[in-house]
């Protein structure tokens, strides 16, 4: 049975009942670009809980009146495959904290999205890698999917009285380790690393095969969110 996650509920601020601004908080840059067509307020982490906090605190200094966490996930439930939508319910983190997301703007998003699914999100302050980690992971908090940046932006929502969203696609499923060049293919600044990744490919040339394959999984991932910001904004409460 999943543990117990003590609620952390946002007080909305009244002067939302003006037109929606959406702040996007991403996790890397391909995801920062996607968003971009549709929206101006983006914060891209680079893959730091921290750093995506501070992002989400700016774009609400910068006049975002509600926040997104978007981009992909890793997958905890098998069920899930690359490309497939979560609107998560909740985002559950470390300290049995758990964020709900606003019911409204999800029930809404669920209804345009008949193929998204539902259920809770993990936020982890670390990369989750190994298939064992992720089946841990999904057996301690029932979470289906995982991702290292929601967390740090619910928390900012939560504190800053905004309404919070999480929209991801899957990228490694529950099943599919990460190659080891992840830890170092990612800058602060959300852009892939490339002299990283092909040194750490030099040193172990037997995840190539591997690192192919998340590439793929992650393009899936990213062409599932393609075309979906004006979907955000409309479905966006603003009451």
């Amino acid at each position: 049975m999943s543990p117990s996650f003590a609620a952390v509920r946002p007080t909305h601020d009244p002067a939302l009942l003006g037109p929606v601004r959406l702040g996007l908080g991403t996790g890397i840059a391909a995801e920062a670009r996607i968003a971009a067509g549709c929206c101006s307020l983006i914060g891209c982490s680079g893959g730091s809980p921290a750093r995506a906090r501070a992002e989400a605190e700016r774009l609400v200094a910068e006049g975002a009146t509600h926040l997104v966490s978007f981009g992909i996930a890793g997958g905890l439930d098998a069920a899930l495959e690359p490309g497939a939508l979560i609107v998560p319910d909740a985002v559950l983190a470390s300290g049995m904290r758990r964020y709900p997301t606003d019911r409204i703007w999800r029930e809404r998003l669920l209804a345009a999205l008949p193929h998204a699914s539902c259920g809770p999100l993990y936020g982890s302050d670390s990369l989750i890698e190994s298939i064992q980690e992720k089946r841990a992971l999904y057996l301690e908090t029932g979470a289906r999917a995982v991702d290292l940046e929601s967390h740090a932006v619910a928390a900012a929502a939560a504190r800053l009285g905004r309404p919070f969203i999480a929209f991801r696609a899957i990228s490694d499923p529950a099943e599919r380790r990460l190659p080891h060049a992840v830890r170092v293919g990612l800058k602060a600044d959300g852009s892939t690393a490339i002299g990283q990744v092909l040194l750490d490919l030099a040193r172990r040339p037997s995840q190539l095969a591997l690192l192919i394959r998340t590439a793929f999984d992650a393009g899936t991932a990213l062409n599932s969110l393609r075309g979906l910001i004006d979907i955000l904004a409309k479905t966006a409460p603003t009451a």
